[in-house]
């Protein structure tokens, strides 16, 4: 049976079976369990999925730990620890979750769909969009292809439990559907992007629009376009995206343009709570300085 071991790994890859060994928290309280585990809310979304008409599949599950002392991304539960072991799933209380699920959605033929969940302290999310296997990015293009527990468009943090969970899963649901008018809409957008052109030039004007995005945030200013606290990109990852492309070619077209900047939006590489609000206001920025061009 597999073993985890937080202390020596940043992240560990679990399969859904395994996710449902690990400690429920049932008993914790309504803010920290969200009034659903992990284990139980992805299943839910894959039903969701199944009862839609589209063949569903897990793809990866990331647990990752945090640094919160109160509530820690991973706890180990000490009275169980004697009967099982300090390296059990059954031990193990898992608060940061990242699971991609696989479907037979397309957006058009080679461009298929995949659908995230985040599972964290703040709350839940679920995120849909197209998927590129070879750099294995999930691009969400918009907002509303985003629902979350904490967060619904007018800024208004709502309910863990109750309207959150029944904001996500109607939001979700609709979307899924209306799959047809999706894809005609990611359509028009693949297409816009796949017609924009892209100098070497330009490519570092968009590079340095992201690092005055997090100057601005960092610094609270106030003419800022947008007031999420969230930015797009971190100065690391800004730095790894700069240093990974060095040798790309030009002229590129927008979504080439997007996939070589979103390498970055992978739960072994961030913290999962903001792997799907940055992956849209990447987008939103990219589909803005097109609309600019």
């Amino acid at each position: 049976m597999k073993e985890l071991d937080f202390e020596r790994n940043k992240f560990e890859v679990l399969t859904l079976e395994e996710l449902g060994e690990t400690y429920r928290e049932l008993n914790a309280g309504v803010e920290q369990a969200h009034g659903l585990i992990h284990y139980d809310f992805i299943n839910m979304i894959c039903e969701l999925v199944s009862k839609a008409g589209c063949e569903v599949e897990v793809d990866t599950i990331f647990a990752a730990n945090n640094k919160s002392v109160y509530r820690p991304g991973v706890s180990r539960i000490r009275d169980l620890i004697p009967e099982f072991g300090p390296h059990s799933l059954k031990v193990h209380c898992l608060r940061r979750v990242y699971t991609t699920l696989k479907t037979n959605w397309e957006i058009e033929a080679g461009m298929p769909v995949r659908i995230a969940i985040a599972h964290h302290q703040a709350g839940i999310e679920v995120g849909v969009g197209p998927y590129v296997d070879i750099c294995k990015n999930l691009t969400i293009l918009h907002a509303e292809h985003r629902f979350a527990t904490f967060q619904n468009g007018t800024g208004r943090r709502m309910a863990l439990t109750g309207e959150g969970i029944r904001f996500v899963m109607d939001g979700f649901g609709k979307l899924l559907e209306e799959r047809e008018a999706y894809n005609h809409d990611m359509q028009q957008d693949m297409e816009r992007l796949r017609e924009a052109s892209f100098s070497q030039e330009e490519y570092y004007q968009m590079v340095g629009r992201l690092v005055q995005d997090r100057v601005l945030a960092d610094n609270k200013v106030a003419a800022r376009a947008d007031q999420e606290a969230v930015y797009a990109m971190t100065q690391k990852q800004i730095n790894c995206v700069v240093l990974n492309n060095l040798n790309a070619g030009y002229p590129c077209n927008g979504w080439e343009m997007l996939q070589r900047l979103n390498t970055e939006y992978k739960a072994d590489r961030m913290e999962i709570p903001n792997i799907l609000r940055q992956n849209v206001k990447l987008s939103e920025m990219v589909l803005r300085f097109i609309n600019e061009k």
